[in-house]
């Protein structure tokens, strides 16, 4: 028997696909780590988001920079949640 390679084709569309997912993923997993979020319409939503909303009101739930007014980048929330950590760190007492 011979193995079958996947086609060029079919492995450019699945790390399309794969490529497409993790903004998604990503964004969910922020929202779940408490960074702080806002909606917004989803015209103003940026590109790399690649979210089609499904909501009535037409607005997406977004990690949110407070400090730039801006949607968060995912690198942004990453920083955001390491930040929140290393603070409640310092806030424990020490034994």
């Amino acid at each position: 028997m011979h193995s079958r390679r996947p086609s060029p084709i079919g492995v450019t569309v699945h790390r399309e696909i794969v490529h497409a997912a993790l903004p998604s993923r990503s964004v969910g997993a922020l929202v779940e780590w408490n960074v702080p979020t806002k909606d917004i319409p989803d015209e103003d939503a940026p590109f790399y988001y690649m979210f089609d909303s499904h909501r009535a009101d037409n607005m997406q739930t977004l990690p949110w920079n407070p400090y730039a007014g801006k949607p968060m980048t995912i690198g942004e929330g990453i920083h955001w949640i390491l930040n929140q950590k290393e603070r409640e760190t310092k806030k424990r007492p020490r034994r």
